[in-house]
């Protein structure tokens, strides 16, 4: 994992919780934009999700 090994050379334990935090909103953000092609590993054959909200842009300008 980049982040922990970062918070340790550097010595920071904040950098951590925030590149989690960042990741994951980021990742939520993504599976309501993207289309149904977004992988998620680890699930034998890769699971594809996503809601595709960019086909709707006032849904998506408002969402925003």
């Amino acid at each position: 994992m980049p982040a922990a090994i970062f918070s340790i050379v550097l010595e920071n334990a904040l950098i951590f919780p925030l590149f989690l935090i960042g990741t994951t909103s980021h990742w939520f953000l993504d599976y309501f934009y993207h289309m149904h092609d977004m992988p998620v590993k680890g699930f034998g054959k890769d699971k594809k999700v996503g809601l595709s909200m960019w086909k709707n842009g006032t849904i998506a300008f408002l969402w925003s």
